[in-house]
């Protein structure tokens, strides 16, 4: 028992720092005046945020209900709807012709506030499902896992404003691709130490292969509505945001905060582990469709209106650069676009290669 408890003990800590090197490169690729710009001009922002973080929980808890999966299984999949962001959307979002600053300040935003919105849904979920004794959400453990990360995303954020341009692109793809496979083999090898047996039912493949698509639809009809008056690429990328779910914290959370010594922990966990790796395994394989999709179209002329709306979103960056560089030391605070160190933080295609760069 007291070498089980320690094994425990070393996994959590394992886990979580892979965890927290992840969330270090998502805050990396962070423009803090990204997310203030788009603070000043919230319509889609507030559309994208909002649907994250209330309506993607719903959807979770709503599927549970429909497939009447277990209550282990429930709580796996309301993990995961409570777990936004992640670097995933970004790149998706570039290459399905996207607005990437957009996608970034959601991410960054979503990411930080779902470490507050886990704890309230799990909350909601525990008071209004029939939860056996032996299944309480362990909120003690849990605030421990969601709580280590606020910290590295924030130093990633810093460290985007004031480190050197190449320092953060190399920071950060180093770190989400550490922490992307990382949480992967963690998982394995934690299973293999733990002696878990996945246990995968049809239902539960149906919810992880579902889930995203519907993510999808709802993030892009929430963006359809007249008075919104918002573009088909802010609600490409809206609905991309809202479908690609952060998987590494859904892990994270549930191999730390739901693993025990005993047979019944190790079932339980077994249950409820391998949900994040089958909707990352989804989310994964929708994106290649989807930007293959988007690629095809786009050669058969279907975006040639955005073409145009592209080339005069880089014409007005030009612009706004210009001026920032003309005035930044004495009216930096009042421009809404600041050109600092060679970075922009306008709304442009032309800055996506550096976005794309840091992801």
């Amino acid at each position: 028992m007291g070498s089980s408890a320690q094994t425990e003990q070393i996994l959590f800590a394992v886990n979580t720092t892979i965890t927290c090197i992840g969330m270090l490169g998502v805050g990396a690729t962070v423009d803090y005046r990204v997310v203030i710009k788009y603070i000043k001009r919230p319509t889609a922002y507030l559309v994208g945020v909002l649907t994250q973080l209330l309506l993607v929980p719903l959807l979770a808890w709503a599927l549970t209900a429909i497939f009447q999966v277990d209550e282990e299984r429930q709580l796996a999949v309301m993990i995961q709807g409570c777990s936004p962001g992640g670097s995933t959307s970004n790149v998706v979002v570039y290459w399905m012709g996207g607005v990437l600053d957009l996608s970034v300040a959601m991410t960054g935003t979503t990411t930080i506030l779902a470490l507050g919105m886990m704890p309230f849904w799990l909350f909601v979920f525990s008071k209004v499902s029939t939860l056996s004794p032996d299944l309480a959400i362990p909120f003690d453990s849990l605030g421990i896992t969601l709580g280590s990360l606020l910290p590295p995303i924030l130093l990633g954020m810093i460290l985007n404003a004031k480190a050197p341009e190449r320092f953060t692109i190399i920071l950060s793809k180093i770190c989400i691709a550490f922490g992307s496979i990382g949480i992967v083999v963690s998982t394995i090898v934690g299973t293999i130490v733990r002696n878990l047996v996945w246990i995968i039912t049809w239902k539960i493949v149906m919810i992880a292969a579902i889930m995203p698509l519907l993510g999808f639809a709802l993030g892009y009809v929430m963006t359809l509505f007249p008075c919104l008056k918002l573009k088909a690429r802010i609600s490409r990328t809206v609905a991309t945001e809202v479908s690609l779910q952060n998987a590494q914290v859904c892990s994270a959370v549930i191999q730390s905060s739901f693993a025990g010594t005993s047979r019944e922990d190790r079932e339980r966990l077994g249950k409820m582990v391998v949900f994040p790796l089958l909707y990352y395994l989804f989310q994964v394989g929708y994106s290649i469709i989807f930007v293959a999709i988007y690629k095809f179209m786009k050669r058969k002329g279907y975006f040639a209106d955005e073409d145009q709306e592209i080339e005069e979103e880089k014409r007005m960056a030009a612009m706004a650069v210009g001026a920032a560089g003309t005035f930044e030391n004495s009216h930096a605070k009042e421009l809404p676009s600041i050109s600092y160190r060679g970075k922009s933080t306008t709304s442009s295609v032309d800055n996506s290669y550096t976005q794309q760069q840091r992801l």
